[in-house]
């Protein structure tokens, strides 16, 4: 059998899958590898068995680093005011407080 990558955002994916199974893709002709954002539950009834997906893991030298860095961060690190001016998050498209569910 033939192999897929499909590498794609949930969103994405989420259209995908009726589209791949109406043209045919999740036959037993080809073997669908998908990217994390393609997990078994966003396609779930389309699926042929078999489906796999990958999740990629990253530990370069600097994972340490950054381990001990993200274990020391605080909600106010993203989200407090000099966070809020340095990276400008108060200026989305959707602001913060109307995204807020």
């Amino acid at each position: 059998s033939k192999v897929v990558f499909a590498v794609m955002t949930t969103d994405q994916a989420a259209n995908f899958w009726p589209v791949a199974s109406a043209e045919g893709l999740l036959s037993t002709s080809y073997q669908l590898l998908g990217s994390e954002a393609m997990p078994y539950s966003s396609g779930s009834s389309y699926l042929p068995v078999g489906y796999m997906y990958f999740s990629p893991l990253s530990r370069g030298s600097l994972f340490t680093a950054f381990d001990s860095m993200w274990q020391n961060m605080t909600f106010n690190d993203l989200n407090g005011s000099s966070a809020v001016s340095e990276y400008g998050i108060d200026l989305f498209k959707v602001s913060l407080a109307d995204g807020v569910t």
